[in-house]
């Protein structure tokens, strides 16, 4: 009988035009210090895809890719020679061909291998629309299986990771040992599935009948859900960085806006460092929030002398220094933050500099505390600080601490810095502030409930509904369009407006990059609800027809049918965002509270508001609250919020990525701006 090769890791080599080649088992050593690929190889016949091969000679041949030379050798002597054969040397050729592939998978194996998780490995190929392969994110799995009339079933389970689409379905493909094979669309859970031959709904009904395999495939399902935010963001990116590199980008900006080199303070080599280590650390997370999970003692000797205490979170990874063990505000810290909390300068010098995104979505943040309490940008010592704290944490052995639970372990790096050298000394379980016993059993382990949690709320907070998401993309938009040199306030515009149309997307139910849904949204939606103003609406078209051109460039739509679209539902928009009589209720009174100064994001200040208009008599002319501006309360009788901040009349709120105009120095978002 011939026997189906495993699907779950082996790669297939052919030579060209042949239809006998190798199926390529892979797998590395555990030991870091290995760089070689190792192969095992069996001889198989029909076709290029190793789930369909069949078995023609049971004998093994082992062979070494050494990575970092991209050379191929023969495990043993008869592996060597069957190299060295007519027969063999085609192979020499396949691998020198496809010696990306063969890294990737080695990256990917070793990173799985060591437990990192999947967002520091290499992020499988995706385009939209196309399915991802669980075996592509986690190659170690092998693939489950199920039996149907006796027979053993392999299967193979792909599903959708993109979060801003609507699709829920799997394919799964099963693979009998007799070379059979079929192919099932559907929702798990699910009796019928959406598409199957008579065979496929055996096999299907074949799953939901063993519910342990059906948990397994859902829980498979959902770490490719899980990894969709990075799976996509990672695609996003590789378009920008293959346009960028076409000459596309616009020039490099000024150091003169703030951002990371805050007007040339900080040197680029140092901002490059604190990436550098960033994204070592968000590698490195898990295993480093695990081992000092307690404040320990900083002593930082050299060109910056300081002493501080520190601790570690996650979700999100930062690093904290604080003057005391038991203050709750740090003094500085880092933060690996999602995008939307940088700002568009940090952003705009990331894309031009080249610097990496930390897992698809994520730059690092370096804040300092000011003496009246707020948060600003850092100086270039604070940068150093972070960047000398967080490579001795890396450098640390994490066994050694992972130990030193009641007893004190201290551990010494030096950093060189473009400033100097700093010797690091951390503490953990310092005299001061001991990690006991007591500690571990009362603070538990963070994975587990805690004695007195509801365990039914818990099971509430981890199902995880993959609630519909455009975030990735609008992030991804945001750098491609920096990358092109777009006006900023046209930047914040087209983020605004696509926020919302995913949004109605995802109320209405239907597909956000069809076009029938973008004309929904600007003949009705945005002019009855949104709160457009004169600039927004101006700016509109251009912010649009960008986002048009840059999802036609990541394939999310047939670029000249959707621009066309686009083209003809624009000037309706605009005439009716700015006609009174479209608007909703709620939107004509926001919008004469706007008019008249009323601070939004103050609850107070709009009740005094709505006080004083329910008491005013009606206007003899129009009950429209637009047409009536004349009669509208007086600003000044209008109570603000006495402790958030709001722009003059007549000036442009800021946009939330912004520094807060009230000058505390943080962003608007995380500030003043209006909820």
């Amino acid at each position: 009988m011939a026997f189906a090769v495993d699907p779950g890791t082996p790669l297939p080599a052919y030579p060209a035009g042949a239809e006998q080649g190798l199926a390529l088992h892979t797998s590395v050593c555990p030991a870091s210090g290995c760089t070689s690929l190792h192969l095992r190889a069996t001889q198989v016949r029909d076709g290029g895809d190793t789930v369909r091969a069949t078995v023609v000679d049971g004998a093994e041949l082992f062979f070494e890719f050494e990575v970092e030379r991209g050379q191929l050798e023969g495990a043993d002597e008869r592996a060597r020679a069957w190299l060295a054969s007519e027969r063999g040397a085609w192979l020499s050729t396949w691998i020198a061909d496809n010696a990306a592939l063969l890294r990737g998978r080695f990256e990917r194996l070793k990173a799985q291998a060591a437990d990192e998780p999947a967002d520091v490995r290499p992020a499988p190929a995706w385009k939209p629309t196309a399915r991802v392969l669980h075996r592509e994110l986690y190659p170690h799995d092998f693939a489950p299986m199920v039996r149907h009339d006796g027979k053993p079933w392999v299967i193979v389970d792909a599903c959708c990771p993109d979060p801003a689409c609507t699709c829920t379905e799997v394919v799964l493909g099963f693979f009998s040992l007799d070379g059979a094979s079929t192919e099932v669309v559907g929702e798990l859970g699910e009796r019928r599935p959406t598409k199957a031959s008579a065979l496929g709904k055996a096999l299907w009904n074949a799953i939901h009948d063993e519910p342990k395999l059906l948990d397994r495939l859902v829980e498979r399902r959902d770490d490719i859900r899980h990894w969709g935010p990075f799976i996509v963001g990672a695609a996003y990116e590789k378009v920008r960085l293959a346009r960028r590199a076409s000459g596309a980008a616009a020039d490099a900006p000024s150091k003169d806006d703030g951002g990371y080199l805050q007007g040339g303070a900080i040197p680029e080599a140092l901002v490059r460092r604190l990436f550098d280590a960033a994204e070592r650390l968000h590698a490195a997370r898990s295993a480093i929030e695990t081992a000092w999970w307690s404040t320990f003692r900083v002593e930082i000797r050299g060109a910056i002398t300081r002493e501080a205490w520190a601790a570690v979170a996650d979700d999100p990874t930062t690093v904290a220094l604080f003057d005391a063990p038991e203050d709750d505000v740090p003094w500085l810290d880092l933060t690996l933050a999602p995008r939307d909390e940088a700002s568009l300068e940090m952003r705009r010098q990331r894309c031009a500099l080249g610097l990496p995104l930390l897992g698809g979505a994520s730059l690092p943040i370096v804040e300092r505390a000011r003496p009246e309490g707020t948060f600003g940008p850092p100086s270039a010592d604070d940068v150093r600080l972070v960047v000398a704290v967080v490579e001795a944490l890396l450098a640390a052995p994490r066994e050694e601490i992972v130990g030193a639970s009641t007893a004190p372990r201290v551990l010494e790096h030096r950093v060189e810095l473009d400033a100097g050298a700093l010797d690091v000394r951390l503490t953990a379980s310092h005299a001061e502030h001991p990690w006991t016993e007591e500690d571990v059993e009362d603070g538990g382990d963070p994975d587990l409930p805690d004695e007195g949690d509801d365990l039914d709320d818990l099971d509430d907070e981890d199902e995880d509904t993959f609630t519909l998401t455009a975030d990735p993309l609008v992030e991804a938009f945001t750098d491609a369009a920096i990358d092109r040199g777009l006006a900023r306030d046209v930047v914040i515009t087209a983020r605004v407006l696509l926020d919302a149309i995913a949004g109605f997307a995802s109320e209405e139910g239907t597909v956000f990059f069809d076009e029938r849904t973008w004309a929904a949204f600007l003949s009705d939606y945005a002019p009855r609800k949104m709160l457009l103003d004169e600039g927004d609406i101006a700016r509109a078209p251009a912010a649009l027809r960008t986002v048009a051109d840059w999802l036609a460039e990541v394939g999310h739509v047939e670029p000249r049918r959707f621009r066309a679209s686009l083209d003809r539902a624009l000037p309706s928009f605009q005439q009716r965002a700015r006609d009174p009589r479209r608007f909703s209720m709620a939107k004509a009174l926001f919008a004469e509270m706007r008019t008249a100064g009323v601070d939004l994001g103050d609850q107070t200040a709009i009740d005094r508001f709505l006080a004083v208009k329910n008491a005013a008599p009606p206007h003899p002319l129009s009950s429209n609250p637009i047409t009536t501006a004349a009669a509208a309360p007086n600003p000044a009788s209008v109570s603000r919020s006495p402790t958030r901040w709001s722009p003059a009349p007549g000036e442009r709120w800021p946009a939330p990525t912004d520094p807060c105009g009230c000058g505390s120095g943080r962003r608007f978002k995380k500030c003043c701006m209006p909820r």
